[in-house]
């Protein structure tokens, strides 16, 4: 399995030029992959990639990274081996960002993201319960109701571009790395056990939801690094 987020770079409001669901005149500051390499929710490795002007500064800063340019094959290869693509709202933001060309803020993914979705391996946590129980989770309401009451995202998205544009980049990294690492613990903790008890946005009561098959998105998983164990 693979756990993709991306971070933003737009400073302006949403409203002017703007709007989540719509990827026009989104720009990509970075994107981070976490690549499950064992069978724990510990055993996972990240990769980043940036815009191309920006790989020799950060691995100036010892950030180990690649241009866009790389991303689609990563993913490509990713594919190839099926290893699932979770994301949390990735369907509503990060992959439609992603499919526009990179001149336009994307990085060049649209056809193997269309084809990570034709193979069925592509797994949205917010749609996913959102078809549950017509209800929206944030990514901090689910870590706080599956994790723990003290658990917390390290940024408020809204924060990300104001640091990326104060060129505080690895705290954006680690930031985004951090939100692929909740997601996982939480799908993994959540699908094992069957059920997630979390707060909907917006409201004050939790919402108990059965998510029964997640379990198999995780077995789809250990198949594949066993599969790759073999094969090494």
């Amino acid at each position: 399995m693979i756990i993709l987020d991306i971070e933003t770079k737009n400073l302006e409001p949403i409203g002017n030029g703007l709007q989540f669901g719509n990827p026009q005149n989104w720009r990509t500051s970075c994107a981070c992959v976490l690549e499950v390499v064992g069978p724990t929710a510990q055993d996972i490795e990240p990769h980043v990639f940036v815009e191309k002007n920006m790989v020799a500064e950060l691995t100036s800063m010892g950030i180990k990274c690649k241009s866009f340019e790389h991303l689609p094959d990563y993913l490509e290869n990713c594919l190839e081996d099926e290893l699932p693509l979770l994301t949390h709202n990735g369907i509503g933001f990060d992959l439609p960002i992603l499919s526009k060309v990179i001149a336009d803020g994307g990085a060049n993914c649209e056809d193997v993201l269309l084809r990570y979705e034709q193979a069925g391996l592509a797994m949205d946590t917010a749609a996913d319960l959102k078809k549950k129980t017509g209800k929206r989770f944030h990514l901090q309401d689910l870590i706080k109701g599956v994790l723990s009451p003290s658990a917390s995202k390290l940024m408020n998205a809204a924060h990300a571009p104001i640091e990326w544009h104060n060129q505080n980049y690895e705290d954006v990294i680690n930031y985004c790395i951090s939100d692929c690492l909740l997601t996982y613990q939480m799908f993994y903790i959540a699908g094992d056990e069957g059920v997630l008890e979390a707060v909907p946005s917006k409201e004050k009561n939790e919402e108990r939801v059965l998510v029964a098959d997640w379990k198999g998105w995780l077995d789809m998983s250990a198949r594949c690094f066993k599969s790759q164990e073999q094969l090494s």
